[in-house]
């Protein structure tokens, strides 16, 4: 009984942390090319230097990798768990690859996602050639 409660408190709160960690794992690149502005997408680029090509901030991925780390030891319990039948169980994928499709995205597509035309155009007039 003492388990169950345990793991009933602390499931969530694991989970709350490793979201908060995450957050920290974007660039203010990929967070203007998100939220559909030009002007800050290309401020970036050009005065701070940022990189159009990559889907993480180089400074703070190791919070991703560490994330990524722990969701999949929650998977390896999981798969097992539900023998297999994950998406029937839970109806989606499962946490690391919802992870790692979250973090292998770019501004750009990001950008195309959300319908930002504009810039889309930015990224693609300041790609790194």
């Amino acid at each position: 009984m003492n388990i169950r409660k345990t793991l009933k408190t602390m499931v969530p709160a694991a989970l709350v942390g490793l979201s908060m960690l995450t957050a920290g794992c974007r660039s203010s690149l990929y967070y203007a090319a998100e939220r559909g502005d030009a002007q800050a997408v290309e401020h970036a680029i050009r005065v701070q230097g940022a990189n159009p090509d990559a889907p993480l901030d180089p400074g703070n991925a190791s919070w991703c990798g560490l994330t990524l780390m722990l969701l999949f030891h929650i998977d390896m319990v999981m798969y097992p768990a539900t023998l297999g039948t994950w998406h029937a169980m839970w109806g989606g994928d499962p946490p690391t690859e919802r992870l790692y499709d979250w973090a292998t995205e770019t501004p750009l597509q990001a950008a195309k996602r959300r319908g930002h035309q504009n810039v889309v155009e930015t990224l693609n007039a300041c790609q790194v050639k």
